[in-house]
């Protein structure tokens, strides 16, 4: 089988804790001082869940005498929840996001955001855009085993240098790795490894993280689902490269 083919690959059960599309624009003024009335509106149906929290931004500045003033900014942001609180979007005056806590498919997640996004654009129309992402978060925790043996589970080369360099494992209390990839049209920041839930202290649980963070400045906003199904397809196939035989018998590969 290609490894191309592999992103066809579909699972019963997945590691996905967190899947994130988020959108940087410049800013709307209007989200500062105005509550986001029309757009609640628009999504209550599918977010009826709203709650407002703030922001701080510092921002240090040298004066010619050499003094350091601190100009310290508060802003809102905005949250609205489904009921279940399984997908969140935040908004405020230079982004919005959108999150699946508990993520089945591409198809259900795209076409959710693509529903949020039109209301959004259609009611403030940002206009200058400078960042899209799409995250997939996978933190894979199983509940019992070596918290150091990852054989038929993770590929050898996320772990080799635990396995060929580290004498004591015991010792280890997180081992995270990172791979930045320029794609010419877009980035991908890949972070793996074992990060543990209990640092300081030792790794103990049987616990590895895929987090995988494609991003571009390059789209418009006819563009933005387009770069959606690019950045998928490509964590999809390099997720594949990751797992092995154990962990996609835990997840179920579906035949169809």
């Amino acid at each position: 089988k290609k490894m191309a083919d592999f992103k066809d690959i579909k699972y019963r059960d997945n590691f996905l804790t967190n899947v994130i599309l988020r959108i940087d624009f410049s800013p709307v003024l209007e989200l500062v001082d105005e509550l986001p009335k029309n757009f609640q509106k628009e999504i209550k149906g599918t977010f009826p869940k709203y709650k407002l929290e703030k922001i701080f931004e510092l921002k240090k500045s040298i004066k010619k005498n050499g003094k350091i003033i601190n100009d310290e900014r508060v802003y809102p942001i905005y949250f609205f929840e489904d009921k279940e609180i399984n997908k969140r979007i935040s908004l405020t005056y230079n982004n919005i996001a959108f999150e699946f806590f508990k993520y089945t498919n591409f198809q259900e997640f795209k076409e959710t955001a693509n529903e949020v996004i039109k209301q959004f654009i259609n009611i403030y129309k940002p206009g200058d855009y400078s960042r899209l992402g799409l995250r997939y978060i996978n933190q894979i925790n199983l509940s019992k085993g070596n918290p150091f043996y990852w054989k038929d589970y993770i590929d050898n080369s996320l772990v080799y240098v635990l396995n060929n360099f580290i004498e004591k494992k015991e010792n280890v209390a997180r081992n995270m790795s990172q791979i930045i990839i320029n794609n010419d049209d877009f980035m991908m920041r890949f972070n793996f490894g074992i990060n543990n839930s209990e640092f300081p202290s030792k790794i103990r649980r049987k616990e590895f993280i895929l987090d995988f963070d494609c991003y571009t400045s390059d789209f418009s906003e006819d563009s933005i689902l387009s770069c959606l199904d690019k950045f998928n397809n490509e964590i999809k196939i390099i997720f594949e490269k990751c797992v092995k035989k154990k962990l996609r018998n835990i997840m179920g590969v579906i035949d169809e």
